[in-house]
Order: C-alpha cells, then structure tokens, then sequence
C-alpha cells in the first residue's frame, strides 16, 4: 500500500532530506525508500522523527536552521513594523538582503563559495553574519 507524499511523515522525511547536506544524498535515498515500506501511521511518524532528529545534529543543518532562524526574525521584525523610522527599516532591509544574498552565495561553489572544509572556513562567514545580525 503506498502512501501519499502529502502524509505528516513524508512532510517531515522532506524536512529532513532539506536538512542534510549533498555528501548525504544516498543516505537521504535510503530513508525515502524505508519510508515507503512502512505501513502504520504511527511507525511512519515515529521513523520520519527520527529522521529529522538525526539529520538535524549535522554541522550543516544547524548552520542551515541557525540562518534560517537569524532570517526569518529580522524579517517578522521588519513586518511587524517594530522599526517605524524609515531610515532604520531601509538599513534593516538592505543588511536582510545582503545577509540573505552572502549566505546564499556562500554556499554555492565559484568566487565565494566553500573554499575547504576547515573550521575557518566556517568560522569566518559565521562570525560576518553573526557581527553583521548584531
């Protein structure tokens, strides 16, 4: 019997294959097609937490929920309107862009993406963001 993709389980399963980075694909793979034989509800939900539980400790999914996190504050502070001088939510939105746009870059390979997966590396952009947050 199969499921549909829409069910709680497969809605976390795809959280947590968003989570985990391209070295995990396979291991991504292989969690979407456990899924699939599993026929109770409850062992579905309970398998799919699991999931996210375990791909949500790996160094890039905490980078991931960390900006994500940092992004979606600034930006319901924005819309919240909890800045009224227009000169302040200007600043505020053009930082969000640039943070977004770095972050988005960063990850990409070429001219600023990973140069090697070393901890300063990964230290050096999080400090920019952390400082550039701030």
């Amino acid at each position: 019997m199969s499921r549909p993709r829409g069910d709680a389980a497969g809605r976390l399963l795809a959280f947590a294959l968003w989570l985990l980075p391209a070295a995990r694909y396979d291991w991504g793979l292989a969690m979407r097609a456990e899924l699939a034989h599993l026929e109770q509800p409850a062992a579905r939900l309970r398998f799919a937490l699991g999931c996210v539980r375990a791909a949500a400790v790996q160094p890039v999914a905490l980078r991931r929920l960390a900006l994500s996190a940092g992004v979606a504050g600034a930006l319901a502070l924005l819309l919240a309107g909890g800045v009224t001088y227009p000169a302040a939510r200007l600043e505020l939105t053009g930082l969000l862009s640039v943070v977004v746009l770095l972050a988005w870059w960063g990850a990409r390979p070429g001219l600023l993406g990973p140069v090697r997966p070393s901890r300063t590396a990964r230290v050096v952009p999080t400090t920019g963001f952390a400082v550039a947050c701030a």
